[in-house]
């Protein structure tokens, strides 16, 4: 059982590869359905160019070419919040399933404007556990580019956490533990030429398919201000536990830097 203050950073080490999984995947069955996942048997026999899936590495930006759709995989290990986010591109969706086949779908993000995620508290699901992030494009002419945080940090009232940012990262998720009842502020500044935006995730217990979710599921959110101004929200928590804070760099190909996010409350 972690306590709020613990810090624990667990790096998920993997090689970056190219897996060719023709007739062994389409021959493979499929895992059961957990509760609140979707089934979609349509994508069950993908194309051969399909069957390639590459390997995410943790705080590894990778930009590719267009393509109508795209599987990458990931194994969570640590019971944290992870992310999988993918740059702005309209033509574009990002997905999360639990299988290589694609047939158990946990969660899909189709924003069109700023970065998309799909996420997953580890502190509810099952780990070590691999997941399938899938891109999939409409008539796509562009490229784009997705990353994963896996890193394991918390974030506690009073002590300002730092997030270094080039300009082609994309994405990072925090750990921050709230109590029922307590009012808490959540700030991250901006350096002038960047553009910061913040999501809180929540899970309930019990409640498998809120362990899986996308970006228009945040309870709360802050992204509304222009480049260089910090951004911030307040939040009443209905419930203590792990929250998952997303912070997402919306301003793609500026100079290097940092953001500061900060937290107030119990």
């Amino acid at each position: 059982m972690r306590t709020p203050l613990a810090r624990r950073a667990f790096l998920l080490a993997t090689s970056l590869v190219l897996t060719a999984t023709a007739g062994a995947a389409a021959a493979a069955a499929p895992p059961a359905p957990s509760p609140g996942a979707t089934t979609d048997t349509s994508a069950a026999v993908p194309s051969a160019e399909d069957q390639a899936i590459i390997t995410l590495r943790h705080g590894e930006e990778l930009t590719l070419p267009p393509a109508e759709r795209q599987k990458f995989s990931y194994t969570a290990k640590a019971t944290y919040w992870s992310v999988v986010g993918m740059s702005e591109a309209a033509s574009y969706d990002l997905s999360l399933w639990a299988d290589p086949q694609n047939t158990v779908l946990l969660a899909r993000s189709k924003a069109k404007t700023g970065p998309e995620f799909v996420v997953v508290d580890s502190n509810r699901a099952p780990t070590p556990r691999t997941y399938y992030p899938t891109v999939t494009g409409d008539n796509p002419d562009v490229t784009y580019s997705i990353e994963i945080d896996t890193n394991s940090t918390q974030l506690v009232s009073g002590v300002p956490l730092v997030v270094p940012m080039t300009g082609k990262d994309l994405i990072a998720v925090q750990d921050t533990h709230l109590l029922a009842g307590g009012k808490y502020k959540f700030t991250v500044s901006a350096e002038p030429d960047q553009n910061p935006a913040l999501y809180l995730m929540r899970s309930i217990a019990g409640e498998t398919r809120t362990w899986y979710q996308d970006r228009q599921q945040a309870v709360a959110k802050a992204l509304s201000m222009p480049d260089g101004k910090p951004e911030t929200f307040t939040y009443t928590a209905p419930a203590t536990g792990w929250y998952g804070l997303v912070l997402t760099n919306n301003t793609r190909g500026a100079g290097s830097g940092v953001y500061t996010i900060t937290r107030s409350g119990p």
